[in-house]
């Protein structure tokens, strides 16, 4: 039995990829702040102002945008490593060239992108967590995991 079920890493680095680029920037909005929001860590919303606010934050689907945008800043500062950090923020958040965000982070050409992977990974697990600590009405699940062959 396998405690931790095997991931698809590709697939998974995908998702995150996908996330950060077609769908963060608009659930963002949704939650009334702003992408330069999730850049500073002292990021602090007041999420639970009003019932009638929250009714209007909801998404089509189901989504509690604020909370989202909670999770995703959680597992940005709380949830993976400074490395990542510096990764995640500088290609996602603030769309820098990866050769801007290398220096910052003091590795080689070779290497970054190998700490780049790293980063997608301990995001998505971090952040499927940290959506169930907040709350959130669906859990938006980036981790893809390898079939069962039994």
């Amino acid at each position: 039995m396998e405690l931790v079920p095997k991931i698809d890493a590709v697939q998974t680095y995908k998702n995150v990829s996908n996330f950060f680029k077609d769908d963060l920037e608009k659930i963002v909005l949704m939650s009334g702040s702003r992408m330069v929001d999730l850049s500073s860590p002292s990021f602090e919303e007041n999420y639970g102002s009003s019932e009638a606010n929250g009714i209007e934050t909801k998404l089509i689907n189901g989504l509690d945008a604020q909370n989202v945008v909670k999770s995703v800043h959680d597992a940005l500062y709380h949830g993976v490593d400074p490395v990542s950090q510096k990764i995640l923020i500088g290609l996602y958040i603030n769309h820098q060239r990866w050769v801007d965000i290398q220096p910052l982070v003091y590795r080689e050409h070779t290497s970054f992108a190998t700490y780049r992977k790293r980063a997608l990974l301990t995001f998505a697990y971090s952040f499927e967590g940290w959506q169930i600590k907040n709350h959130c009405d669906k859990v938006i699940k980036l981790l893809a995991y390898v079939p069962c062959t039994d």
